[in-house]
Formats: C-alpha cells, structure tokens, sequence
C-alpha cells in the first residue's frame, strides 16, 4: 500500500514533505518505505538535504524502516515504450546514507 504524503501549502505556495523528506509513504506486513522523489541529476544533492534532518536519523532508527531516493530522467530513446526511467537508491541505515 502506498500514498503521497507530500502536500501543497497554499499560504506559503510550496510543497511540503511529511517529515521534511518524505513524498510517498508504502508499507507492507514487514517493511515501511519513505521515499523521496527528484530527477536524477539531482539525487546526490537531495541525498545531502535530508542526511541534515533530525527526522531522517529518527526513521532509520527503526529497524523495518527504510528510505527510497528515486531519481527520474527523461532519455532521448524510449525503453520498452517508457521515455522516463527511474534510478532509485535504497536507505537502510545510516551508513547507507553516508555513501
């Protein structure tokens, strides 16, 4: 099960993640996944931003908890009919993060 957490903030007329990083929340029977979406050229950066938030350290402490970073690109030949293609890192942990 999934849902978008992130959320449009009229006043202010900015986004605004659940957490400060989080923009779709999944879980299963044993897993709960935060996952953060940006492009690809810009998966690094957002990886910074987030490793900062007190709240990124909070999530992982749990140990069936995880952070997806998923970077979308547009490619000049499509694959399989798709044009975009994702490259996602996975979080376990903080040293995940770290790398």
């Amino acid at each position: 099960m999934a849902e978008v957490v992130e959320r449009w903030n009229p006043h202010a007329r900015i986004r605004q993640d659940l957490f400060g990083f989080v923009d779709i929340l999944a879980f299963d029977a044993d897993w709960t996944v935060a996952i953060q979406c940006t492009t690809t050229a810009h998966l690094n950066d957002r990886m910074a931003k987030v490793r900062a938030l007190d709240t990124f350290a909070k999530w992982l402490a749990h140990p069936r908890r995880q952070v997806h970073l998923v970077g979308w690109a547009k490619y000049k030949k499509p694959l399989d009919g798709k044009w975009w293609r994702p490259t996602v890192r996975v979080v376990h942990d903080l040293e995940d993060a770290e790398r």
